[in-house]
């Protein structure tokens, strides 16, 4: 929840001028990384620019980002504080990391729950799971018998 007086200062703000420059500034930061998307201008969750500028304002109305006059006066250095963290979150999500791998395989037929660690495990799963295991471990402790 915004405390009153920081949403009375919020609404004074000039927007006009802010988010001009707040979308400018996302741009830039969003342009000069590489993403996997092969697109300058999308975030790998399918985002742009504008959508973080205005995610970053929302985030402070919304009072999910504390903005402290006192600490930091200018509002747009604030804001430019929360897109840099937004860009950072969207360069080390799974959507950035891994987004070509899955379309590289859905473009050869597979879908996204044919790729390994998908899989459902049923209960009969699990105990073969371990029926396999003690197999394996019983041959093994043989083996290092037989050897020593």
């Amino acid at each position: 929840m915004v405390k009153p007086e920081i949403l009375k200062k919020l609404k004074e703000s000039d927007w006009s001028d802010i988010l001009p420059r707040l979308v400018l500034y996302a741009e830039f930061k969003v342009r000069r990384l590489y993403w996997r998307t092969k697109e300058k201008n999308t975030l790998p969750d399918g985002s742009t620019a504008e959508d973080l500028a205005h995610q970053a304002i929302e985030l402070v109305f919304s009072g999910d980002r504390r903005w402290a006059p006192d600490k930091n006066p200018d509002i747009l250095l604030y804001l430019k504080s929360v897109v840099d963290s937004l860009v950072s979150h969207s360069v080390h999500s799974y959507e950035h990391r891994y987004k070509d791998q899955v379309d590289d395989d859905s473009e050869h037929g597979l879908s996204l729950d044919e790729l390994p660690g998908n899989e459902t495990i049923t209960p009969y799963d699990e105990v073969l799971e371990k029926d396999i295991f003690k197999f394996l471990y019983k041959k093994i402790r043989m083996m290092t018998i037989i050897y020593n």
